[in-house]
């Protein structure tokens, strides 16, 4: 200790027995309380004055000689004695005795307290001071642990010091800001040596062998200490606890738990060929994971991105190994004993199977197992225990395995520490499996039923009352002996049906057969998976085909029967299954609530393809300008040739939908387009007020062709039938060129479905003004 040092140190000892003398008197008068007071004050001065320098010569010039400064703690010890001596003293002299006025004793315990603050900021300096040369020790000797400690407690100091720059209380800021740079300093310099050792002792490494791509973890026993006095080394498991302790631990464990998943634990959930390797080389052990390349690159993105040249005997391989892959199944015993073997490695290696503090370890374990679990858990709901849910209710009882598995698992993670009790989902899973693989399996029904709506298949089946099992009726009965076919409402036509549909009844009449009164849980889920089968059909055939169902004219007739299908199946669907159905539900659960939806989308779709065409036929018929004119060779051959593309289209439209829409239902709409053609040239002729001999030829030609042409649409006699403006179109072809008594006399047989104004049109544009156009004329009435 140097002069000046010791000088100081004898006038603190002296400034102390001198307040001590005047605090233990007999007699506490008002000058001797002044006089303790300024003793105080002074004594606070320089003890301060003292500790600061220490601080700021110690720390602002990082010198590290600890013996330069006097007993730091002994003189602010002493400072708390000669305080409390003097309180003590006041309390007996009863201070309201002493000074009576109020305001000097506010200020005498202002400056009281303000001397208590300042000897607890110097208590805590001083503290400071001796455990920041404690952690210098530590840090030579590589007492890590002690050292996350000392840096623990030096922070929490820090914290509790109190600093009032404006009204000059506490700590001085200089010196605070001091102190706070050293600390920072001796913290960033052991976490950089931490940091250093974690890299060390714990390393990732992949790389490919003869068997598929291995994926290492490779942990260190102890790591070797390069700073400070000692060389020795240093355990990992003391690695480990002194970053939890310093408050660094959790970013490392994230990261790590990370790989973990990326690189160990998940690729045991999706390949059943992996299998974890553990080998042991001096104080290092390594875990790595064999596996198929393919599952690999599923779990690791990176691995998808790297580029490598692939012979062609490496693909062949790659495949191979994938075939045999799919062709083993997943079994949850010996994926949870996998899973297992690797969650014991880390526990063991990571924390040196518990060697260090209990409550630590047991800190840092359940702050790893909170890292891995959520996904490793979700890994083995997804991959593991979903594909192992009993398909039907007899293996129920195979699946009894599976739960107890499963709980020993849980049992077995808990051992670990990485979970605590209640925190897993995965016997709560396997406790409702019943629930669950009715649920998968009417999961599996809709993936099913969307896979058939989502196929390209453009192929058409078809059906009949005959090939069916739906309806109300049968498609024959037996009447006296003599089979009779039975036409009712109720019954299916002949019709073309797309293969999607087709395959979606059968879909559905083979679930509802799976139904049985003995589980009465699995066949309302399968009752419901049909219902929602068909809500899938409504919703997704219509916005998928949507483009091809407005350009293609056949793809809309499929589509109409294709809902009509539904709808006959769905009139008698629950009928036939109801017996399967629990009693209570067997008047509840029906499907004919969903007929008329089907049935009314199924008329929207033909409506709107009828109406289409119905337009296109008008378009091309507004391109003839009228049938005026026809006398004209040119205009004659615009007139001609217009009229064979609208029977071109008819005909192309009977040829696509004849067959494939039910016959009544395609001569309702066939008719109805050809009936659009005939009024429009019925309504065009009649507007013409002046017919020359050779336009009557050139029109009666043009008219013949549709009026030859339209009963090929139909089956035999039904043309007058199904087509409205028949007659009137055929009277009016056949007055073009019949002679004027021949009208006559037919309008008086009555055989004219023409009004009289028609005919009297008719006449006066056919034939010139004479004595008999006048007479015939004059007759119709």
């Amino acid at each position: 200790m140097s002069a000046a040092a010791s000088a100081g140190a004898a006038a603190m000892q002296a400034g102390q027995e001198e307040v001590l003398a005047l605090a233990g008197g007999a007699e506490m008068d008002r000058d001797t309380l002044n006089n303790c007071v300024q003793a105080m004050t002074r004594k606070i001065d320089d003890v301060s004055g003292q500790v600061f320098e220490t601080m700021s010569r110690n720390y602002q010039a990082y010198q590290r000689n600890f013996n330069y400064t006097v007993d730091l703690s002994q003189e602010v010890g002493g400072l708390e004695q000669e305080l409390a001596a003097l309180t003590t003293r006041i309390k007996e002299g009863k201070i309201h005795k002493l000074i009576t006025s109020a305001s000097e004793q506010r200020v005498l315990m202002s400056r009281l307290q303000t001397t208590r603050t300042t000897i607890d900021v110097l208590k805590k300096l001083c503290s400071i001071h001796e455990q920041l040369g404690e952690l210098e020790t530590a840090y030579d000797q590589g007492e890590w642990i002690r050292a996350a400690k000392l840096i623990v407690s030096v922070d929490e100091l820090l914290k509790q010091i109190h600093v009032d720059e404006e009204n000059k209380e506490g700590c001085d800021p200089k010196i605070f800001n001091i102190v706070r740079t050293e600390v920072r300093r001796c913290k960033a310099q052991v976490k950089n040596c931490l940091d250093e050792f974690w890299r060390s002792g714990v390393s990732w490494q992949r790389a490919d062998g003869d068997n598929g791509t291995k994926t290492g973890l490779y942990i260190s026993s102890s790591v070797e200490g390069t700073t400070g006095v000692m060389q020795a080394d240093v355990p990992l498991e003391t690695v480990v606890a002194a970053l939890e302790l310093t408050g660094g631990l959790q970013s490392k464990l994230a990261h790590f738990a990370k790989n973990s998943l990326r690189l160990l634990l998940l690729p045991l959930t999706q390949d059943p060929l992996a299998s974890p390797v553990v080998k042991e080389a001096g104080r290092q052990y390594t875990i790595s994971l064999t596996t198929s390349p393919a599952t690999l690159s599923a779990c690791d993105p990176s691995a998808q991105t790297t580029t490598s040249t692939t012979s062609t005997a490496t693909t062949t391989s790659t495949a191979t190994a994938a075939a045999a892959t799919q062709s083993k199944r997943l079994r949850p015993s010996e994926v949870m004993a996998k899973e297992l073997e690797v969650l014991r490695f880390l526990v063991k290696h990571l924390t040196a199977a518990g060697k260090s503090d209990e409550s630590l370890t047991k800190s840092i374990l359940l702050q790893l197992g909170a890292a891995l679990w959520p996904s490793l858990e979700q890994a083995l709901i997804e991959h593991c225990l979903a594909e192992s849910l009993p398909a039907v209710a007899g293996d129920a009882a195979a699946y009894k395995a599976v739960v107890d598995q499963t709980l020993q698992f849980e049992k077995d993670v808990q051992a670990l520490r990485l979970l605590a009790p209640g925190q897993s989902q995965l016997s709560k899973y396997t406790a409702d499996a019943s629930t669950l693989s009715c649920n998968k399996r009417r999961q599996d029904i809709l993936v099913k039923a969307r896979e058939m709506m989502l196929s390209d298949s453009s192929n058409t089946v078809e059906v009949s009352q005959e090939t069916e099992r739906g309806g109300l009726l049968p498609a024959e009965m037996n009447l006296g002996g003599v089979s009779e076919k039975i036409q009712s409402v109720y019954q299916l036509p002949k019709c073309h049906v797309s293969d999607t549909a087709h395959k979606i009844v059968q879909l559905a009449y083979s679930t509802l057969s799976q139904m049985s009164p003995s589980q009465p849980d699995t066949a309302v889920q399968l009752f419901y998976a049909v219902r929602d089968v068909m809500d899938l059909f409504r919703a997704v055939v219509p916005t998928r085909m949507a483009e091809t169902i407005a350009k293609v004219p056949h793809q809309a007739i499929i589509f109409h029967n294709d809902c009509f299908y539904l709808a006959h199946h769905l009139l008698s669907l629950g009928y036939q299954f109801k017996a399967s159905l629990p009693a209570e539900m067997q008047f509840a659960c029906t499907f004919v609530d969903m007929v008329p939806v089907f049935q009314e989308l199924g008329e929207r779709h033909l409506t709107a393809a009828v109406e289409r065409e119905r337009a296109d036929l008008r378009d091309l018929l507004a391109q003839t300008e009228g049938l005026g004119g026809t006398q004209l060779d040119k205009r004659f051959a615009h007139v001609e040739r217009t009229m064979k593309q609208v029977l071109q289209k008819l005909r192309f439209l009977g040829k696509v939908w004849k067959g494939s829409l039910p016959e009544l239902l395609y001569e309702l709409s066939i008719g109805s387009l050809v009936d659009t053609v005939m009024s429009w040239c019925c309504s065009q002729l009649l507007a013409l007020e002046d017919i020359s001999e050779e336009e009557t030829h050139h029109l009666s030609h043009v008219l013949k062709m549709l009026l030859e042409m339209a009963p090929s649409l139909f089956e035999k006699g039904n043309v007058v039938v199904r087509i409205v403006s028949w007659t009137r179109f055929c009277q009016l072809t056949e007055m073009l060129e019949a002679p004027l008594a021949a009208i006559g006399d037919k309008w008086k047989r009555g055989d004219v479905v023409l009004t009289a104004d028609e005919t009297k049109h008719m006449v006066k544009a056919l034939f010139s003004n004479t004595e008999n156009r006048a007479k015939v004329i004059a007759s119709i009435k």
